[in-house]
């Protein structure tokens, strides 16, 4: 099972409960496990979500250069 986290977030979130938050900010750079959040794959490519979107609201409803589709999946959802 795959589900997306706020990668900033779980690194703040280990640096203060690890090494305390101004110490951690110093040696983020150097922490193996911050590196290995920071080396790991996304669960999908942003980009080309928004891309499919786009062309399939093309195709089925010829709506083109919809600026929403962009918000929507990048901003994590509308209000």
């Amino acid at each position: 099972m795959s589900r997306l986290i706020d990668a900033d977030e779980l690194k703040e979130r280990f640096c203060e409960e690890n090494c305390g938050k101004n110490r951690c900010v110093d040696h983020m750079d150097k922490c193996a496990w911050i590196l290995s959040v920071e080396e790991s794959k996304t669960v999908f490519d942003v980009d080309k979500v928004v891309e499919q979107l786009e062309n399939y609201l093309f195709e089925k409803y010829c709506i083109e250069g919809d600026t929403a589709i962009d918000e929507i999946v990048k901003g994590g959802g509308i209000e």
